[in-house]
């Protein structure tokens, strides 16, 4: 089963003082009387609700993507929730969309999988998550929430404990798999801690606290929300588009000591294995069948539950209330860049014209990336995440193509195609095509 590339030997005394820390906590949280500050976005379906989204879980998996999103948008419930718009961005892109983004559906699909099925995995990474990442306790109405979205969760449930595995090699099927990226590759992706260096509109560029080499990741703004020369806490698997690696989804925000720390470890670890002294009795080990490391496995999730009970990282600070499937930039990033956007009346007179409002959102935001790549450049690469992000949301296309493909928006389409990713970079080339459609056939004599 994967794992960790970080081990040590425990040190047992100090694994009993973070119980009794937790568990001080726990007490004091109690003793204030005050609720939890999470909020339940769980959604109540009745059992034949249930059903259906069990079978378009099942068409989901045979890669029958049209009536997996047909069946699931059914439901009232859930209609229009992010998991549909992940569907509808496929649906949308069809051949053009890139393994990678078919192989985070997969991830998707395995945690989806597991939740419905009562994993017991499930139950475990709740109880190891509670206790890294909620000290003073989680009530009863938001188990739902930590379990739908806590970041803890989904790695242990994913990577640490086999579920992204056991989903591919059991339930996923032959023409699923064929559109993605090779998924033993992600699955087998150690957890690892990287420092920002810098972005270009193509990738970001980390050092790895771990080998001390520069890696770079395709830019999807899974950083954005990270402070120059930062910290995260992620897995990076290959892609076979350029720049060749990404996270498999938006990392974990970290302090320098939690980096550190676990880089630390991981030194450690190679001068053991270096070293080949696994610490038995020589007279009984043999050398081949013993595992100096197995039982005293040092998890990832230990120092984070240090970097919590010490206040080094906030309140809350793996509960991730978005898990987007071709963008890592948050919805509430869309929000203020709608707010500073141009053109204010746009969001409004598209919404008076029966467009929703989050289609509406990310036209304004394209808009502003329309208006602005062509005077700034490259002085914009670090909104070309949150650009990429509105040019590949559900529906705008067919607002951009009827409102903004008049000839002189043909230079600032491909102005913009140079600031995003594929497969956003496509689009704003083909706006740009459309664009000159229009000219010639603005000039073709009547």
């Amino acid at each position: 089963m994967p794992t960790s590339r970080t081990r040590r030997n425990r040190n047992r005394s100090n694994a009993d003082r973070k119980r009794e820390r937790a568990r001080k906590a726990r007490e004091e949280r109690a003793s204030s009387g005050k609720p939890a500050s999470v909020g339940n976005d769980a959604q109540h379906v009745s059992e034949s609700d249930w059903a259906v989204l069990l079978e378009s879980a099942r068409a989901a998996a045979d890669g029958q993507l049209e009536r997996a999103l047909e069946l699931y948008d059914s439901v009232p419930g859930v209609a229009g929730s992010e998991l549909s718009r992940g569907m509808r961005q496929l649906s949308e892109l069809g051949v053009e969309a890139p393994p990678w983004a078919w192989s985070r559906w997969i991830r998707e699909q395995a945690f989806r999988w597991l939740v419905s099925s009562n994993d017991r995995r499930v139950d475990l990474a709740f109880a190891i998550a509670a206790d890294v990442a909620y000290p003073a306790g989680v009530d009863a109405d938001h188990v739902g929430l930590v379990l739908a979205r806590d970041w803890i969760v989904r790695q242990m449930v994913l990577y640490e404990l086999g579920g992204l595995a056991d989903f591919v090699r059991t339930v996923a099927g032959v023409d699923l798999l064929a559109r993605a990226e090779p998924m033993t590759e992600w699955w087998c992706a150690p957890m690892g801690v990287y420092q920002l260096i810098d972005e270009t509109a193509d990738c970001t560029r980390l050092l790895d606290l771990e080998t001390d080499e520069q890696v770079e990741v395709l830019n999807v703004g899974s950083t954005l929300n990270v402070e120059p020369d930062g910290f995260v806490l992620g897995r990076v698997v290959p892609i076979s588009s350029g720049p060749g690696l990404m996270f498999e989804s938006r990392p974990q925000n970290v302090d320098e000591v939690t980096a550190r720390r676990f880089a630390t470890r991981w030194f450690r670890l190679m001068e053991q294995m270096q070293g080949g002294d696994c610490g038995c009795d020589p007279d009984l080990c043999d050398g081949l069948t013993c595992d100096p490391y197995g039982d005293d496995e040092s998890q990832w999730w230990e120092e984070l539950q240090d970097a919590s009970l010490d206040g080094r990282v906030p309140a809350l600070f793996s509960l991730h209330l978005e898990h987007p499937l071709l963008t890592d930039v948050p919805n509430s990033v869309w929000r203020r860049a709608v707010s500073s956007a141009p053109d204010p009346d746009l969001v409004c007179e598209l919404v008076r014209m029966g467009i929703p409002r989050p289609v509406a959102d990310a036209a304004q935001v394209a808009v502003y990336g329309l208006v602005s790549a062509p005077l700034y450049g490259k002085r914009l690469t670090a909104g070309g995440p949150i650009y990429g992000a509105a040019l590949l949301e559900p529906g705008v296309l067919a607002v951009l193509k009827e409102r903004f493909t008049l000839k002189q928006y043909a230079f600032g389409w491909r102005a913009l195609a140079e600031l995003v990713v594929e497969p956003a970079r496509t689009r704003c080339l083909r706006l740009a095509d459309e664009c000159a459609r229009s000219d010639a056939l603005q000039d073709e004599p009547s």
